[in-house]
């Protein structure tokens, strides 16, 4: 058999809509007849002509080509080159040309998968609206490619590409969401899976991210409010930024609703046992008396709490 490296110009290529023949009724046939291949692995490819055939070639601009009659071999170690579209043909009659084409899809799982929350990212209410972003980091080929959000085990949402780019791309993916009381105590993550089809893997490829740091979830009926009033005084005004801190509030501070239900009782005593957290409202009134008379800035902070839940997962 002669062995020699593939070209774009052996024995002068196809040229579709303009010289090959539309009659052909003895096609050059490929083993296998399509290609699904991940991106660095090797592949084999035969390709056979007719019998009496004489002028033929196979065109490709990757690997080594191998010749043993009328049968063509096309190999490569490592493919990597996308876009490839292997024709196979032979010069029929009045010159006209008979071609086949080889579908090749290179496919090539992600090198990152990650997730980040749009908003406030430890802790939020039930109904709060957020954001989740599952970010793809260089995956081919992107219209293939599913994204998937949890939440814990449960699926929350969907999302596909409207691209239609071949090689590698990166791309986010975002999805709206309202936490409920499912969600209380869970972890985000997101996962992308290849789809290619019953020629492709199986089960199909997948990537996960990582869980997002865990979220600590207060239920809407902790955001019942009692207004704690604190007047500190200082000599000089401090800035907000100053004032926003994380404080315990004593159990003997929080007053539970008479409405609530035996079984929220039973939760927000529990709740008693950790830290909240705090927004600060500050207030100026200058030049106020305070402390033994002497001229002080009064601060007043209206401190709301919200009551947050415990996991027992890190």
């Amino acid at each position: 058999p002669a062995t020699f490296l593939a070209s774009h110009s052996v024995l002068g290529p196809c040229l579709p809509l303009r010289t090959a023949y539309p009659n052909c009724a003895d096609k050059p046939v490929f083993t296998p007849s399509s290609l699904m291949v991940k991106y660095g692995d090797p592949i084999s490819v035969k390709c056979s002509v007719c019998q009496n055939c004489h002028h033929f070639g196979l065109e490709v601009n990757v690997g080594n080509i191998e010749r043993d009659g009328t049968l063509i071999s096309w190999s490569v170690d490592h493919l990597t080159e996308w876009g490839l579209s292997p024709i196979c043909y032979y010069t029929a009659e009045a010159s006209h040309q008979c071609c086949s084409y080889l579908p090749v899809t290179l496919y090539k799982l992600p090198d990152n998968v990650g997730l980040n929350i749009t908003g406030n990212s430890w802790v939020m209410s039930e109904g709060q609206n957020i954001i989740l972003k599952c970010s793809v980091q260089n995956v081919a080929p992107v219209e293939n490619l599913r994204v998937t959000f949890y939440s814990g085990q449960r699926q929350i949402g969907q999302k596909q590409s409207n691209s239609r780019a071949f090689r590698p791309v990166s791309e986010t993916f975002e999805l709206d969401f309202s936490p409920t009381k499912e969600d209380d105590g869970g972890e985000f993550w997101c996962e992308a899976e290849l789809l290619l089809g019953p020629d492709g893997p199986q089960p199909p490829p997948v990537v996960k991210s990582q869980n997002f740091p865990f979220i600590t979830f207060h239920y809407k009926i902790g955001l019942k409010q009692n207004i704690l009033t604190k007047t500190i005084c200082y000599k000089k005004v401090p800035s907000r930024a100053q004032l926003k801190f994380f404080m315990i509030i004593q159990p003997e501070e929080i007053r539970i609703e008479e409405d609530f239900s035996n079984t929220v009782k039973r939760r927000v005593k529990f709740l008693y046992q950790i830290s909240f957290f705090i927004q600060v409202i500050v207030n100026v009134a200058a030049h106020l008396f305070c402390l033994s008379g002497s001229i002080y800035d009064l601060i007043k902070i209206n401190v709301l709490y919200f009551i947050l839940t415990q996991s027992t997962h890190r």
